[in-house]
């Protein structure tokens, strides 16, 4: 693209900007998602309404995201560089000054550092966004500066060329025993070993007078425009468990089906856990499906008349009567430890009942944890292991919510469930 009509396009868009601003076009606005971008910390994206800022518009400003740091906006690519499928490098050798073709490959990527100034240059964009642009800006323009100066060194080997200063920073003063190295040097290829410790030097020296990214003006602009940052799956689940707190189960549903469709991936990392979005997603739907089973949760209104009635499955091996005794929000894990995971009543209660043959019932006793939580509790025969049933107290109603123990067979066979599904 000429650099005309690029101007062109660019006007076009900053036309466009301040129309839906002005005018407020509410029949073409609707939510966009941008996205989902790699990151060092994951995937990345943001969630805008149109009617607010322009998708053509928020496609550019993302690029200038911290999450996105570093970026191609940020710092001009290396002569070095050359990808292998890419039409515009030729054959990439050693990548190194030695390959035959590492002028023409490092002309591309001065071309792309260049092209990215450029894009900078041109941008229109809204007040918040100010010292951010800034910052990119001066940031790319020093690091083309340093590929461009290696660049001509490396065509002419003249040292004066790496002792001209730029943005403020003089290398004859920072990096004078560096300069001398390299003249010293009698190969091209000490030479070339060396001008990576002046690229070191007079980057470390600019990078600590640029000072670090603009944050606040970005969440600046983020505020201004009612922008929402990613990763979208996170938000749609959080939207879904809001939706199913409040009863709202048929719109949950939705939403947690969407999560299982088009972010099977995604992982839902937490303190203690670390678990794909769409495992989560499938638990709450079967909590959904219970609760459509049987709305409320079997409840008492004293723990002891629960902790009673548990026992009286067990000792009757009543594996309906047990499960439906379990909230439908139920977990299970290990004794005295943060690992839990969810498993619906119908199914941990035959696994609870069949490992029940172990408990030592005469051993069985019920205490009081705190004013929200009771604990059944159980013994194997062999008194080597323990299993204990968490009751809990909500809104002056006592119901069963939990199981823990200590047996490392039982906790497989709990578990395998949750394999099943996982695969």
């Amino acid at each position: 693209m000429s650099s005309n009509v690029r101007r062109i396009h660019y006007l076009v868009v900053l036309a466009v900007f301040f129309s839906a601003l002005v005018f407020g076009d509410n029949a073409a606005a609707k939510q966009v998602t941008l996205g989902p971008y790699d990151t060092a910390d994951g995937k990345y994206d943001v969630t805008f309404d149109t009617s607010r800022i322009p998708e053509e518009q928020m496609k550019q400003f993302v690029l200038l995201s911290p999450a996105l740091s570093p970026s191609d906006y940020m710092f001009a690519p290396s002569l070095e560089l050359c990808i292998t499928r890419d039409p515009r490098y030729r054959d990439c050798g050693s990548r190194k000054l030695d390959s035959p073709n590492f002028f023409s490959n490092a002309e591309v990527n001065l071309d792309r550092g260049r092209e990215a100034l450029q894009f900078l240059s041109t941008l229109s964009f809204p007040k918040e966004l100010q010292k951010v642009v800034r910052y990119h800006k001066d940031s790319l323009s020093f690091s083309l500066w340093i590929q461009e100066t290696r660049y001509q060194f490396f065509k002419t080997l003249d040292s004066n060329l790496l002792k001209r200063q730029s943005h403020g920073i003089d290398p004859t003063r920072l990096c004078n025993s560096i300069l001398k190295k390299i003249e010293h040097a009698s190969t091209q290829s000490e030479k070339y070993l060396l001008v990576h410790d002046w690229w070191n030097c007079v980057n470390a020296a600019f990078r600590k007078e640029l000072g670090s990214y603009p944050v606040p003006s970005w969440q600046s602009f983020l505020k201004a425009y009612g922008i929402e940052e990613g990763p979208a799956v996170k938000r749609l689940f959080s939207k879904a468990t809001d939706l199913e707190e409040k009863g709202r189960y048929a719109e949950a549903k939705t939403l947690y089906e969407r999560i299982i469709r088009e972010y099977p991936e995604d992982i839902k990392e937490d303190e203690i856990s670390s678990e794909e979005y769409g495992t989560w997603a499938l638990d709450r739907l079967k909590v959904m499906a219970c609760r459509a089973r049987r709305p409320a949760d079997f409840s008492a209104t004293d723990p002891q008349v629960l902790a009673d009635r548990i026992r009286e499955a067990l000792r009757k091996k009543e594996s309906c009567v047990l499960a439906n005794l379990a909230s439908c929000d139920f977990i299970v894990g290990a004794k005295n430890s943060d690992n839990f995971w969810s498993l619906p009543p119908e199914e941990a209660g035959p696994i609870i009942l069949a490992a029940s043959q172990r408990f030592d019932h005469r051993s069985s006793s019920s205490r009081k944890l705190s004013d929200q939580y009771w604990h059944l509790e159980f013994s194997d025969l062999e008194h080597k292991g323990s299993y204990a049933f968490g009751l809990k107290n909500i809104r002056n109603a006592w119901i069963w919510d939990s199981f823990m123990t200590s047996s490392h067979s039982l906790l497989d066979a709990l578990h395998e469930p949750k394999k099943k599904k996982q695969k």
